[in-house]
């Protein structure tokens, strides 16, 4: 594995990450760790050194799934491993609940055979996974709690999904349509003011500083977060001006606080 700088495309780190090919890698919000998988186990580097932390090792993990995948939660510091497992042949793969921040399987949920890759709400509590394979549904879960939040059944063969963050909704790529679902699932409480989380009559367009001023009391008291066009945390946000000169021309969203309120930035050389 290669640890390239981007700024001038040199070779940081090169090093060898054992045997069996790595197949899916993933990396915490603040980028100060990177995950990868291979074989039954997941390896925990250092990102900046590529230096194995520890080992997160799965023993029932086996090779029969085409379709592992990451899902990492910035709100919840967890990593969702989807892998195919033979603990169960009634329950042929496993949804892992990582926990970041102690790096342990906390959680094991059943999860449908060859979920997709999935993705995270505007929020980043909810993920949204396609199993085509199975029972052609839409499964939710609920990061906070570690649970089945919803599941929609009798899609047209799901592939895929894609988050808008702007609109709260989640894109399912099926087999001749793209359906269109909203990212809270049903008989989960949003916040009152939800018609009010995409803010503001267009987008603002930042160059070097972006300055967040929270309004509320609570949004204060929470940092916010800047989101990139597919959902992903680029950074946090404190109260005041925040240099965003090292993250790439783009669109990017605004989350505030805990309510999930976001509005859309431009960012600019």
């Amino acid at each position: 594995m290669r640890l390239i700088d981007c700024r001038n495309d040199s070779v940081l780190v090169d090093t060898v990450l054992g045997e069996g090919v790595a197949y899916l890698e993933a990396h915490t919000g603040d980028g100060e760790k990177v995950y990868i998988a291979h074989g039954h186990q997941v390896d925990v580097l250092d990102a900046s050194s590529l230096a194995v932390l520890t080992t997160i090792v799965w023993k029932y993990m086996s090779h029969r799934g085409d379709w592992p995948s990451f899902v990492y939660s910035d709100s919840t510091d967890k990593l969702y491993w989807f892998a195919c497992d033979n603990q169960s042949r009634s329950e042929p793969e496993s949804a892992l609940v990582i926990d970041t921040r102690g790096d342990t399987i906390v959680a094991r949920l059943s999860a449908g055979v060859e979920q997709r890759p999935g993705c995270l709400d505007h929020t980043g509590r909810f993920i949204f996974c396609p199993d085509a394979a199975y029972d052609n549904s839409l499964v939710v879960y609920d990061s906070q709690i570690d649970s089945v939040a919803a599941v929609y059944s009798g899609l047209p063969v799901p592939v895929c999904v894609k988050p808008n963050p702007e609109r709260a909704q989640i894109y399912v790529g099926c087999d001749e349509v793209i359906l269109v679902y909203p990212d809270a699932p049903p008989g989960v409480q949003e916040a009152p003011n939800v018609e009010g989380r995409v803010t503001g009559g267009g987008p603002t367009v930042v160059k070097r500083v972006l300055v967040y001023a929270p309004t509320s009391v609570e949004d204060r008291q929470a940092n916010g977060k800047l989101l990139d066009a597919s959902g992903r945390k680029a950074m946090n946000l404190q109260s005041g001006e925040n240099d965003v000169r090292a993250l790439s021309p783009g669109v990017y969203f605004v989350r505030t606080g805990e309510l999930g309120r976001t509005r859309k930035i431009v960012i600019t050389r």
